[in-house]
């Protein structure tokens, strides 16, 4: 076994994903804007939508509002969600153009589904002014072919500013490696009834 070989590949791969997680940050960083324009911002009066609307894009299956908070299930799958085909390992599309490869749910996707589900569950009128403590805490990789996840949407209390805020966790649901799956990402949203500030 050539361990520095090894060492090099791995060093080569972590380096990858620093590159994949400093990309994310830039796209994370116009994330609000881009939101506030999607929901209409202050010149669109909001319509009220079907629960699952704003989330179906993202292969949400089932749905369950509550008083305190929502909880969605989602089956994403690179025939429908192919966005994913931007996002996998070992295409080798030289060898078979129609190879996908594993692919793999961007921490920004995750992001902007939990800015959708605070959305849905807030309903018409509210914008995200904030995503804050957003983080990974496992990779969510369609090892099976497709991804399943679960959202789990709670209300905090309010700050007095007038302000909605909703913690988020996504779970990833079928994980093949030894753990199962698990929680795959965290975060809480602002919302304000405010259109979004310009940068």
């Amino acid at each position: 076994v050539d361990v520095g070989r090894r060492a090099a590949l791995a060093q080569a791969h972590f380096g990858l994903m620093r590159d994949h997680l400093a990309q994310e940050a830039r796209i994370f960083a116009g994330l609000r804007d881009r939101l506030a324009a999607s929901t209409g911002g202050a010149a669109r009066p909001q319509a009220s939508v079907p629960a699952p609307d704003l989330l179906r894009p993202y292969g949400a299956e089932r749905i369950e509002v509550t008083q305190e908070g929502m909880t969605v299930d989602f089956r994403m799958t690179p025939g429908r969600q192919t966005f994913l085909r931007d996002h996998a390992f070992c295409k080798a599309r030289s060898v078979d153009p129609g190879a996908i490869g594993l692919t793999v749910l961007p921490l920004m996707v995750s992001a902007e589904i939990a800015a959708a589900a605070a959305v849905q569950r807030a309903g018409p009128g509210w914008h995200v002014i904030a995503l804050e403590g957003l983080r990974g805490h496992r990779w969510i990789a369609g090892d099976t072919g497709w991804i399943d996840l679960r959202l789990e949407l709670r209300a905090l209390v309010g700050t007095g500013d007038g302000a909605r805020r909703y913690a988020v966790t996504l779970s990833h649901r079928n994980a093949q490696d030894d753990s199962g799956g698990g929680v795959a990402a965290t975060c809480e949203v602002v919302l304000n009834r405010r259109p979004a500030p310009s940068p």
